[in-house]
């Protein structure tokens, strides 16, 4: 007699997950409340029909179906990346040129093929690119880069990356990296350094 019970234990095993997922992305859109567009929707598949609008007026209503932000750091890995992305995208994050890099004694050089982190200050860090372009990932309650929303500095430009405040106060890191040496500049004064991974 064929048992069901494997198949069982897998579609529970996979609603656990999805749960997860779901849980990480409805974190993202409250999180971004106050800023995040009404027709926003959440990065992921079970979640395309929700728009940040109606879930948060239902919030307001009936309460969460997110997990609390003590809650967040304890989601797994996949459900916290997936939390990161999606707060990038409802916060609207997005590389600003800069038209000169900032003086250099707010920049620390970087060399080719090294692999840094940087905490990301409230104003944000600019990156002034060489002859190649630099990739930079950003993530705050993930713990892994693999899968993080992924900027690009072209070559010869400088750019700022900066992420808005939203309700949580939880450090940002970001990575970049680039074949090239590259700059790293602070548009205000401050001790944040680059950590070697």
């Amino acid at each position: 007699m064929l048992s069901v019970q494997p198949l069982f234990n897998d579609g529970r095993t996979r609603l656990h997950s999805n749960s997860e997922l779901l849980g990480g992305a409805l974190a993202a859109v409250e999180l971004a409340s106050d800023s995040v567009a009404s027709d926003f929707p959440p990065e992921w598949r079970i979640a395309t029909p929700i728009r940040a609008g109606a879930y948060l007026d239902a919030v307001r209503k009936y309460g969460s179906a997110a997990p609390s932000l003590a809650e967040l750091p304890a989601l797994p890995e996949n459900a916290r990346t997936l939390l990161d992305r999606t707060s990038q995208r409802a916060l609207d994050v997005k590389l600003a040129l800069v038209a000169s890099k900032p003086s250099a004694n707010t920049c620390k050089p970087v060399a080719g093929n090294s692999v840094v982190e940087f905490p990301l200050p409230a104003s944000g860090l600019v990156f002034a690119a060489g002859a190649a372009e630099i990739k930079i990932k950003a993530r705050r309650f993930a713990s892994d880069y693999s899968t993080t929303y992924l900027y690009k500095v072209k070559p010869h430009t400088s750019a700022r990356l900066r992420i808005p405040r939203d309700k949580s106060a939880r450090q940002w890191f970001v990575r970049p990296s680039s074949r090239l040496n590259y700059l790293v500049c602070h548009l205000a004064s401050g001790s944040d350094q680059p950590r070697r991974r």
